[in-house]
């Protein structure tokens, strides 16, 4: 499942979208600028968190996510993100995306 997401910079500076200080959500930081790998899909019955798949890059499992930026007011960040697919009998999961709220997405 593809997850593609937008963010625009609302306040008056620049800013770096990141999850917050939850661990579990800041696993895969860098130079290059912090992964948003920490989004999940929920899945209610049964209850299941799925975070964007890994690949193997140079001795290294790094989230198939790409990598947030500062960018400046006003500004729009879209980034996209490949999670397992949902199971089959789902008609509805839940985007988490920590400090940027849930989304309901429908499953068709």
């Amino acid at each position: 499942m593809i997850a593609e997401i937008e963010l625009t910079n609302r306040d008056s500076g620049h800013a770096t979208p990141d999850l917050g200080d939850d661990p579990s959500r800041r696993t895969h930081i860098s130079r290059r600028g912090e992964s948003l790998s920490g989004f999940r899909l929920l899945e209610s019955d049964p209850h299941i968190a799925r975070y964007p798949l890994l690949m193997l890059h140079e001795d290294e499992y790094i989230p198939i996510a790409e990598r947030s930026h500062a960018f400046g007011p006003g500004e729009t960040f879209r980034l996209a993100m490949l999670f397992p697919a949902p199971s089959p009998e789902t008609n509805e999961v839940t985007l988490d995306a920590g400090p940027f709220g849930e989304v309901p997405v429908p499953i068709a």
